[in-house]
């Protein structure tokens, strides 16, 4: 498979168009089974370009906003500054 599927430029006009180069690499993630290790990757390493793991960058990001958050409310239940 091609790797710029996996680093396609979201304004392009392909991807504007529905010719994405994105979902083709979303799709071949499906069946990898390595997925989940490749999302976890992503996020451990603050990766912000490129589809990891079947997740485009704003997906990440939302994910590990939600941990943060997460993360944070069970410090504060427990008194942890």
């Amino acid at each position: 498979m091609n790797p710029d599927y996996f680093f396609a430029d979201p304004d392009d006009e392909e991807e504007k168009f529905g010719r994405s180069e994105r979902a083709i690499a979303v799709a071949a993630c499906n069946r990898c089974d390595l997925k989940l290790d490749c999302f976890q990757y992503a996020i451990q390493n603050n990766i912000t370009e490129g589809v990891w793991g079947g997740a485009v960058p704003q997906q990440r990001q939302a994910y590990a906003n939600k941990v943060r958050l997460n993360i944070r409310a069970t410090e504060l239940k427990y008194g942890v500054q």
